[in-house]
């Protein structure tokens, strides 16, 4: 996964005919809604991509600062059709996205410069928003180069984390030797309105 860990599942569940109802072969501890991994809407940025742009502004003689709509990572600056010299005739700030020129400019100012921005894929899980609401999450992932890879991860991300899960407690008085970890056991109880299969992780 996007942690660079391996999620191992098994293969396929052991069906058992075991039955445990809460006040005759056992008791139930706790139950709990665990919904510290529910993910319904994530958004991925990946690889930072590098974009082209030109915009042109207006100079009247008194204005020397002006915005840019991106923050430029290489910049050539033309006023009236004369290109400028960076450090000398205009300073960029990247972060805040102006330009400001040491004499205020006069005329067509052509701005023509690169800018990066991360791949950007966001997915959501309609169906599980409308059961929990939005459980919403950001992941940074800069090996992901492409859309499509985004867009497969994604969805695996959120099939695998769209649901809260239920775990239950169960104490039991005897030793059941037979019972393994993914084997399915039926678990009742009446006061917790219990009554359904449940695999056993532990």
């Amino acid at each position: 996964n996007g942690n660079k860990e391996f999620v191992l599942e098994p293969e396929n569940h052991t069906e058992t005919n075991f039955i445990f109802t809460h006040g005759t072969n056992c008791n139930v501890l706790k139950s709990a809604y665990d919904d510290t991994e529910i993910v319904n809407d994530l958004i991925v940025l990946g690889e930072n991509i590098r974009y082209h742009t030109i915009e042109s502004f207006s100079g009247n003689g008194s204005l020397t600062t002006f915005t840019l709509e991106q923050g430029s990572v290489s910049t050539k600056v033309t006023v009236g059709g004369t290109e400028k010299t960076p450090e000398e005739d205009y300073e960029v700030d990247s972060v805040g996205k102006t330009i400001t020129f040491t004499t205020a400019p006069s005329g067509t100012i052509l701005v023509d410069y690169e800018f990066e921005k991360p791949l950007y894929i966001r997915g959501t899980k309609q169906s599980s928003i409308d059961t929990h609401g939005v459980h919403a999450k950001k992941l940074i992932m800069p090996w992901i180069k492409t859309r499509n890879d985004g867009v497969r991860f994604v969805q695996q991300y959120l099939s695998r984390y769209k649901d809260i899960r239920l775990n239950i407690k169960v104490s039991v008085p005897t030793l059941f030797n037979s019972i393994a970890e993914n084997d399915i056991v039926h678990l009742t109880n009446t006061i917790k309105n219990i009554d359904s299969d449940f695999v056993v992780k532990g």
